[in-house]
C-alpha cells in the first residue's frame, strides 16, 4: 500500500511539473532581459547611433545602427543584420560589436521584442517576426538621417510591408 501511494505521489508531481513547464515554456526558452541599450559612442562605436524602429504593429524595438565608416563611391554599401544568441542584449555584446563592426559595411543590430528596452513579449513569433521585419526595413530603406542625438530617433517600416509574426 505504501508503495502505491508513492508512485501515485510520483505520478501527480511529475504531471505538475509538467502542466507547469507548458504554461512557462516561453519565459524557459526566452528569458528576457531588460537592460538599458547603452549609447553607441559611449561604448567606443564613434559612427553608431541608437536606432528606434516602429514597426506596424506599433511594436517599439530599440538598437544601434553602424553606418559604413567610408561610404562606397557607388552610394551603396553592404549592410550586416546582426541576430545575437538567446539572453543577451546589445548592452552585454556591446564590446564584441565595438570590435566587430565591419568597416566597409552598414550594421544593424536590434534587441528582440521583450529584451532591453525593446517592446513586446518575448516569443518565437516576436523572434522571428523582428528579423522578417529587420531585413524589409534594410531593403527598403528608412528615413534615419540626420544629426546624431542621445535620444533614439523614430523610424518607421514603410506602409506596404507587412509581416505577420
Amino acid at each position: 500500500m505504501l508503495l502505491l501511494k508513492l508512485a501515485v505521489t510520483l505520478v501527480l508531481a511529475y504531471g505538475l511539473l509538467l502542466v507547469l513547464a507548458w504554461v512557462f515554456q516561453e519565459r524557459l526558452a526566452f528569458p528576457a532581459r531588460r537592460a538599458r541599450v547603452p549609447d553607441p559612442r559611449a561604448a567606443g562605436l564613434d559612427r553608431g547611433e541608437r536606432l528606434e524602429l516602429m514597426l506596424e504593429d506599433r511594436t517599439r524595438l530599440i538598437g544601434w545602427f553602424v553606418p559604413p565608416a567610408a561610404p562606397p563611391a557607388g552610394g551603396r554599401a553592404p549592410g550586416l543584420l546582426w541576430f545575437y544568441g538567446n539572453g543577451e542584449t546589445i548592452a552585454t555584446i556591446a564590446p564584441i560589436l565595438r570590435e566587430l563592426a565591419p568597416p566597409h559595411a552598414a550594421l544593424l543590430v536590434l534587441d528582440y521584442p521583450g529584451y532591453g528596452e525593446s517592446a513586446g513579449r518575448a516569443s518565437e513569433a516576436g523572434i522571428t517576426g523582428r528579423w522578417r521585419r529587420a531585413r524589409t526595413w534594410t531593403r527598403r530603406g528608412c528615413t534615419c538621417t540626420g544629426a546624431r542625438s542621445a535620444a533614439p530617433r523614430p523610424c518607421a517600416l514603410p506602409a506596404a510591408t507587412r509581416w505577420r509574426a
